[in-house]
């Protein structure tokens, strides 16, 4: 399987289990994992590992960090003003 053609599979079936995730009541992220699980080579094997596809997964998983920092950092930083200005803990 090209590149090109396994990144579109992935893209496709993650966004249908996204779905199928929210609609359970999940985040769409568990339903992105799960499909990555299933069609990687952990179970099915339709997705084999190469250097391309481990670069864009490196990157993916480096903005999917940095986000959850920055909603981290950001969350704290609101909750948390007030007490700032007050000097309560």
């Amino acid at each position: 399987m090209t590149l090109i053609v396994a990144i579109l599979f992935l893209l496709i079936v993650s966004r249908v289990a996204a779905e199928l995730a929210e609609r359970v009541g999940q985040p769409a992220m568990i339903g992105e994992i799960l499909a990555g699980l299933i069609l990687g080579p952990a179970l099915l094997g339709l997705i084999h590992a190469s250097p391309e596809l481990a670069a864009i997964a490196d990157i993916g998983l480096l903005m999917l960090v940095l986000l959850l920092a920055w909603r981290s950092t950001s969350t704290n930083c609101s909750t948390r003003s007030g007490d700032a200005i007050s000097g309560s803990r």
